[in-house]
């Protein structure tokens, strides 16, 4: 053959060639089923020899509209086999309900989509080698393209999980083990690594049991979270049914156990606080509060609350001057210190020093304008002790000073007209009280705050009708 015509062959040849690609290019379907295979036992073989990983897709071919649509869009899009041939091998889990399927296809399919909790078509489980997932997708909106950078995105994730774990023979240290692990199971979704990577989650676990990482919140926080909420529960039932010897025991016993979060601590220590003073242990109490107000992140008021706690188990001990001088060392220290005013006023109250309490309160008073929870303690502990004192009239004018004050939050000015009517109510003079009832109710300005004070008032005038009937 002449040079000439073997280079005229060659041409048509190239022409062919070009034109066949030109009609891929113009029509780049083709049948999904070419590129899939239902072999799952031989797909892992191959996925292993090759050191590729496995596409999962769990369907329903025929009767499926977004799994219809997934295989039109992209499965049977040209690209989508070139871009996944290198890397993955392809698996087709079809669940069918008009196409027939050999019994042993549906048991294996029926067993796959149960390993891997599949509740939904379509969805492609994307797993490595070793059947760990990396992944799952489902059907998405534009073709090929943002399905094959979800796709894309996955594998990156693996090589960088797989990067982190191929350095673990090499770390120096325990820490550097638990880095490495959580450098390669960060991206991963929680819920995957919970049920697929027990083995780097135990290691994790037996490295940092102490969180001196902050690995232990991170992988466990949820489950560590219920045990201790379980915990709580416990403790609250073995305070209500067993003895307080055994109670006390059980919850410092769980105390010394068990790493609570602050709030949870807390929680603990106040349950105990109360088994204390109900064995009438005051000074373990105290010891306790004294605990509790060493805790780190406690808010001003409730380190307040806790100390006004302390002063009156210590006066209810006769250890009133004992409470006194604990006061006087607090008010020394910079702060308004509110709540402990009102316990001086109280303590003082009880010694019977009663100009002195009222000195208190109102000094207290004037300095709380702007902490309204505790001025409306203020002036209702001052109207109690006015009213004891026979000065009556004095004691619901300080009430309705504080009701009027539009500047005061709703339901306070509320609290403090259902204290004036039962004074009212305790000086017989029943319409008066009913009638600043009645104003307590239509001052809520709000449907719930209406029925907490009508179930209030209901209460208080229930209560009386019974007391007079006797």
């Amino acid at each position: 053959m002449s040079l000439g015509r073997w280079m005229n062959r060659y041409c048509v040849w190239l022409l062919c060639v070009a034109f066949s690609g030109f009609l891929l290019f113009q029509n780049p379907s083709l049948n999904a089923d070419d590129i899939f295979t239902e072999d799952i036992s031989k797909a892992v073989e191959t996925a292993k020899k090759e050191q590729k990983d496995l596409f999962l897709l769990f369907t329903g071919s025929d009767w499926c509209p977004p799994c219809k649509k997934l295989e039109s869009e992209v499965f049977a899009q040209a690209e989508f086999a070139e871009r996944t041939a290198e890397g993955f091998v392809l698996v087709k889990f079809d669940f069918p309900k008009e196409l027939k399927q050999t019994e042993e296809l549906k048991k294996q399919n029926a067993e796959w989509a149960e390993r891997f909790a599949i509740s939904g078509y379509p969805t492609v489980a994307v797993v490595d080698s070793e059947l760990r997932p990396i992944g799952f997708l489902g059907y998405m909106e534009g073709g090929p393209d943002p399905f094959l950078l979800a796709l894309d995105n996955l594998r990156e994730l693996r090589m960088r999980r797989d990067f982190a774990f191929a350095k673990l023979p090499d770390a120096k240290d325990d820490d550097e083990r638990a880095a490495l692990l959580d450098q390669g199971l960060a991206e991963l979704d929680p819920k995957i690594i919970e049920v697929y990577y027990a083995k780097e989650l135990d290691e994790i676990d037996r490295i940092d049991a102490d969180n001196h990482l902050g690995l232990r919140s991170k992988y466990f926080g949820e489950r560590d979270a219920e045990a201790r909420k379980a915990i709580l529960t416990d403790i609250n039932i073995v305070s209500r049914l067993d003895s307080v010897a055994n109670a006390i025991a059980f919850i410092d016993e769980v105390l010394a156990a068990v790493p609570f979060t602050i709030d949870e601590r807390f929680e603990i220590f106040q349950i105990k606080l109360g088994l204390l003073q109900k064995d009438a242990q005051i000074d373990q109490a105290n010891k306790l509060i004294d605990e509790m107000l060493a805790i780190e992140g406690l808010v001003e008021e409730t380190r307040e609350r806790l100390l006004v706690r302390k002063l009156m188990q210590t006066a209810s001990a006769n250890q009133i001057d004992a409470a006194l001088a604990i006061v006087d060392e607090t008010l020394k220290l910079p702060g308004e210190h509110l709540l402990v005013r009102l316990a001086q006023g109280q303590l003082l109250a009880k010694k019977g020093s009663n100009d002195q309490s009222l000195e208190v309160y109102a000094n207290a008073i004037a300095r709380a304008r702007f902490a309204p929870d505790i001025l409306i303690e203020l002036v209702g502990s001052q109207a109690d002790l006015l009213y004891r004192l026979d000065r009556a009239e004095e004691a619901l004018r300080a009430l309705d000073n504080f009701t009027d004050d539009t500047q005061m939050p709703t339901d306070l000015r509320c609290e403090s007209l259902l204290q004036q009517a039962m004074l009212m109510r305790d000086m017989g003079r029943t319409r008066p009280a009913m009638l600043t009832e009645n104003r307590a109710v239509e001052l809520a300005d709000s449907p719930a705050l209406k029925r907490e004070i009508q179930a209030v008032v209901e209460q208080i005038r229930n209560s009386n009708a019974t007391a007079n009937d006797k």
